[in-house]
């Protein structure tokens, strides 16, 4: 019988259907088979009907086996089958076709049997050389992670400056701390209300993100503890960025005011008032002394506005823009959601080609400045080229809003944030 992932379909109990193009018989490192009372647990099971890393596994490992340790699995060479049935499975058979498509059909002892709980579940532990899909579902590349453990929209990713951990800001009024190369979580560092935005240090000691009404905090990272508590606005911040030597960092608010403070004191330094309207985004040019902000709404329209990170001097205002900003790693370009800018002179270069509703919520460039990420109202994550503002690349499989997006210092992965609660890595060709 084919496996459904969900729910096998009892027509298919005779095996494989004739005509089948199989290319190879794919033999099974090692099995297990058995039954599960509660069919909550059923929302555990993988809708591609296949598990290529180790917090997926252990989720339904621990789910379906109980207290019993997960297996220790290669993911970079093999994977894991599931399948649920209506009926016992004594075992998992599998065709690999020549498209490259693997099938997998349950055997079954006694196809009238009924199981003595819920339903019934098949996994098997398999070589993925040579799939690239299963049950017509794409295969996942390796490397890529689901991370589960926010009750609430995760807000802002970022990735430490050495590429090890991941931190993540969200409505459930915490970070969390992530192992990147595992997914596990390895710290929630608790705030008084939600948190919009979090940011490493350049030494990567330190992390930035928001608490309560207007305040920051500063966090050894090492520790976990909280080195500093800076009340610097008087409404929610939304942005926050370092300067390259880490001596000083900046937030944004819906204060319509720019601080930048001193991180040794924790001390504010300057302060910048635009009257722009309320800030989404904040931003520091790679040489540190040049900051980019994004005000939006006092009848205005989104205004990026650039100032002296030394004095606080607003001395140029770039229309049209977006809600989000970012400056290219060789500092020479600004992109303000959809419009890309020489801001040294400044003119307009080019624009994104952003689809109706890939409603941009995040924007940033890759670290060598050659693509741009975009996360999208349409549960996508958008790779588009900066020379051209073509879309070469787009990532599904957050189920809401897609609310921020972050490269990795090697740029080798994308790390992205949703509404649906959760936060996702891909791995880039």
């Amino acid at each position: 019988m084919r496996v459904g992932v969900l729910l096998a379909v009892s027509l298919l109990l005779l095996g494989a259907p004739s005509g089948l193009l199989a290319q190879d018989k794919v033999k099974p490192i090692v099995e297990w088979v058995g039954e599960v009372s509660d069919k909550g647990l059923m929302q555990n099971a993988p809708r591609s009907g296949f598990i290529t890393n180790p917090i997926d596994l252990e989720t339904l490992w621990r789910a379906w086996r109980g207290q019993e340790k997960p297996p220790t699995i290669d993911f970079d060479g093999h994977m894991v089958v599931v399948g649920l049935s209506d009926i016992p499975i004594s075992r998992l058979s599998f065709d690999l076709k020549k498209t490259g498509d693997l099938e997998f059909f349950t055997q079954v002892p006694n196809p009238f049997a009924k199981p003595e709980k819920g339903f019934c579940y098949g996994m098997a532990v398999i070589p993925r050389a040579g799939i690239t899909s299963v049950l017509g579902n794409p295969l996942i590349v390796p490397g890529e992670l689901t991370l589960r453990g926010h009750k609430g929209t995760v807000w802002s990713v970022a990735f430490s400056p050495d590429g090890k951990l991941l931190a993540t800001a969200s409505h459930d009024k915490t970070v969390r701390l992530w192992d990147r190369r595992t997914g596990k979580e390895l710290a929630a560092l608790q705030h008084a209300e939600w948190v919009y935005v979090v940011a490493f240090s350049p030494d990567g000691k330190l992390l930035a993100s928001p608490d309560g009404n207007g305040n920051v905090v500063l966090w050894d990272v090492a520790e976990r503890k909280k080195f500093a508590i800076m009340s610097l606005h008087k409404d929610r911040v939304r942005g926050l960025a370092f300067t390259p030597d880490g001596k000083t960092l900046a937030s944004a608010g819906w204060d319509k005011k720019v601080v930048l403070s001193d991180v040794a004191t924790a001390k504010e330094r300057v302060t910048i008032s635009l009257n722009t309207g309320s800030i989404n985004s904040v931003a520091i040019s790679p040489d540190g002394k040049t900051g980019a902000a994004v005000g939006i709404g006092n009848g205005s329209g989104k205004v990026v506005s650039l100032w002296s990170v030394e004095t606080g001097r607003v001395f140029e205002a770039l229309k049209p823009s977006g809600t989000y900003v970012a400056f290219s790693p060789d500092g020479k370009t600004l992109v303000a959601t959809l419009w890309i800018w020489d801001w040294t002179k400044p003119s307009e270069l080019r624009k994104l080609m952003v689809p109706e509703e890939h409603d941009v919520n995040a924007v940033v460039y890759s670290p060598d400045g050659k693509r741009i990420a975009t996360a999208g109202a349409d549960r996508t994550i958008r790779l588009w080229d900066a020379a051209t503002g073509l879309e070469v690349a787009s990532f599904k499989g957050h189920t809401k809003s897609v609310t921020s997006v972050a490269f990795s210092p090697d740029g080798k992965l994308l790390a992205s944030t949703s509404l649906d609660e959760t936060v996702r890595i891909w791995p880039l060709k």
